[in-house]
């Protein structure tokens, strides 16, 4: 008996770690930044992973994290969306895009308010 539940301390021990990773990792590695060319999504603090053009964002909302009224009924969206960076947090920000086959982005700035209104206002100026 003492065997078995060393074992299981063991496998728990091992698993935990790889489901925060699964869950949460992906957010402790990307971010993403309001620059002058665009918004900028960037892996471990420098590695450029890919730049939306401000001319290509047609709308930046801040939305509770469980505040889905932006999707507004359609349930097929889904398949057009991307969540990417940040940890997250009680906001998030969601890019609405202008074309292309992904339409949305939902980010997790770490200042979605802040972040949400230099993308509005580089949108506003494009």
């Amino acid at each position: 008996m003492n065997e078995f539940l060393s074992v299981l301390a063991l496998l728990m021990a091992a698993a935990l770690p790889i489901i925060y990773l699964y869950i949460f990792g992906i957010a402790h590695i990307i971010d993403c930044r309001a620059r002058d060319d665009g918004v900028l999504f960037v892996g471990l603090t420098f590695i450029v992973i890919f730049r939306i053009s401000y001319e290509r964002i047609a709308a930046c909302n801040v939305y509770s994290l469980w505040d889905f009224s932006w999707i507004k009924g359609n349930i097929l969206i889904f398949a057009r969306i991307i969540n990417v960076g940040g940890t997250p947090r009680s906001r998030k920000v969601v890019l609405t895009l202008r074309d292309g086959w992904i339409r949305y982005i939902v980010a997790f700035p770490r200042d979605p308010v802040a972040f949400s209104e230099t993308v509005g206002r580089r949108i506003g100026a494009a």
